[in-house]
Parts: structure tokens; sequence; C-alpha cells
């Protein structure tokens, strides 16, 4: 070394930058909104990518809108609420769901998976139906999709201002019109619930056992302040069935394509939220590529309850 200097590193910016909506864009999309005949709303996971998330209960119930999610990777809307449809893939099953809607918001990207499934929809939305686009990624917004209105912003700033919006254009008959909706999800909800329990009653002695009997039997011992790690795959939709989603950091998935993340993934968010059970369900594909996380989980004393569902399909090929 041929000379010393002092260097002062500069302070680290953390500061959440947020980016406000177009006050006449969020207009347009509350006017569409509210005369609209059947409303859908689709969530990605971008809105929980801030530090204050809003979830978007309210504009659901205030329109009596039907809700999906096309990644359900943190809890980004409860999962019991009657407005809750589930978690769709996009340009997979996608178009038959929205299909009936003759206005949609969507909220966040929309991260396609149908490359990896033969003859994919390429069509995720009706061509005939409005689609309203937020998102704070410009590259993401009026892409592959006919956008009628569309608002680069935070999702949660964009959907406060939107939710106020839309309730100051709601007049008698059309609030008169959503209870009903909002009655008819709640019936939708009930004969959902029923099949569900009536499926696993019929189905409870198989063997092996169910996948649905599997997660209701962790679901009867479940700590109330468990996290859920999923990277079941497969078996993935019965997490869904008998465990809901209500809080912040709740549940943790995969959000890309990915197989595998699951084991490692539940180490870090143990180390993460240290004063938590956390209790990974993971398939066996999961298993076979990333079981080394067991070693590490041992060596270093993290404690993880790993739940391996066993369906001896690995079925990515």
């Amino acid at each position: 070394m041929d000379d010393t200097t002092n260097v002062h590193p500069t302070k680290t910016y953390n500061d959440e930058i947020i980016i406000k909506p177009d006050e006449n864009l969020i207009k347009e999309a509350a006017k569409m909104l509210v005369n609209s005949k059947n409303p859908g709303i689709l969530i990605g996971d971008r809105l929980v990518q801030t530090n204050h998330p809003y979830i978007p209960t309210k504009l659901a119930e205030i329109l009596g809108a039907k809700v999906y999610s096309s990644n359900y990777s943190e809890m980004i809307f409860p999962s019991d609420h009657p407005s809750y449809k589930g978690n769709i893939k996009l340009g997979f099953n996608s178009s038959d769901e929205f299909e009936e809607f003759d206005t949609i918001l969507a909220v966040g990207g929309l991260p396609r998976v149908s490359y990896m499934f033969s003859n994919p929809r390429m069509r995720i939305f009706n061509p005939k139906s409005q689609l309203i686009h937020i998102d704070n990624d410009p590259t993401q917004v009026a892409t592959t999709e006919k956008t009628d209105v569309a608002i680069i912003s935070d999702p949660s700033e964009a959907l406060k201002i939107l939710t106020t919006e839309v309730e100051s254009k709601l007049d008698g008959n059309t609030i008169e019109l959503v209870k009903e909706k909002n009655k008819i999800l709640k019936e939708e909800q009930k004969i959902n619930e029923n099949k569900i329990i009536s499926s696993l009653n019929e189905n409870y002695s198989n063997s092996p056992m169910t996948a649905d009997r599997m997660v209701h039997e962790v679901s009867e011992i479940l700590p109330r302040n468990a996290i859920i790690v999923n990277d079941a795959v497969t078996s993935g939709n019965s997490i869904f069935n008998f465990i809901n989603f209500n809080e912040p950091n709740s549940i943790f998935g995969g959000r890309g394509g990915s197989l595998g993340w699951g084991m490692g993934g539940a180490l870090g968010i143990k180390l993460a939220f240290p004063d938590q059970p956390v209790i990974a369900f993971v398939g066996d594909g999961t298993g076979m590529m990333s079981v080394q996380a067991l070693w590490t989980a041992s060596v270093n004393n993290i404690p993880i309850t790993y739940i391996m569902c066993n369906n001896g399909t690995y079925r990515v090929l």
C-alpha cells in the first residue's frame, strides 16, 4: 500500500419512496368501478412489498366484488373473507375465472406461469372487460393486456385514495345492490366450506391419507401465532382449505416458479421471527432439492417443524 486516507461511508438511505397516483386517473377508475355491474379484483404480491400495505377489504365490500390473488406468498387479502375466491395461476386457469367480470381491477404485476404448462392460455382476461391496472413498475402496466386505465403508483397509496373516491360516488340504489351481492358471497362461502368438509369426511379413512386430512389434523393443534411456510405445491390448496390467514407475516410462499426454496426459506423466516413457531409444509420434490436444510437447522439449533407432503409424485415433469 502506497498511502492511506480517511473514508467516511455515506449514510444508508432506508426511507421508502412512495409514488402517488394521478388524481384524474383515480377518478376515472372510480367511475368505471361504480358503474360496473360485475367488477372483479385481482391482487398480486406487490401490495405487500411496502412497509405499510393497505389491504383492500373495504373496497371489495363496497363494490360487492369477488377477489382473487395471483400469488399468495404473503397475506394480501384475508383468506376467510367472503369476497376472497382463491389463488389462481395466470395464463393457466385464469381465463375461466375472469370471464364473468365486465370490469377488472388488477393490483401489482401480472406474473405468468403459463410457460410451465403445455397448450397455455396466453389471454388472461376477457377482452370485452374493462381493465384498471395499478402497479409501481411502469414496465408491468398496459403491456400484454388491453388496459383502459393504467395507474403508475404505489399500490397501497392508490387503493386508499381509490376506496375513498369510490365510496363518495355510491348512490342509494347501488348500495342496496351491493348489500345483496355481499349476501350472496357469504352464502357461496358457506356452500364451499360445506363441500370441503364433506370431501374431507368422505375420504377421511383413505390410505395414504389425503392432503386435506393431513392439513386438517395440523390445523387442529396449530399454535395461534404460528407462521406457515408454503412450498407444498401439489398439496398447497389444502393449506388454504383449513388454515386462515388474516394477519401480516402469517404465511410465506414462493413468488416465482422455482421449487425447493421452502426448506431453506423456513430457516430465514425463523431467524426473522425467533419468538414464533414456524411450520413448513414442503413437497417431496422440494425435499429432494434442499434436504441439506435439515442439516443446517440441526447444526445451528434452529427449531422448525417440517411437514413433508410425500405424495410420491414429483409433478414438474
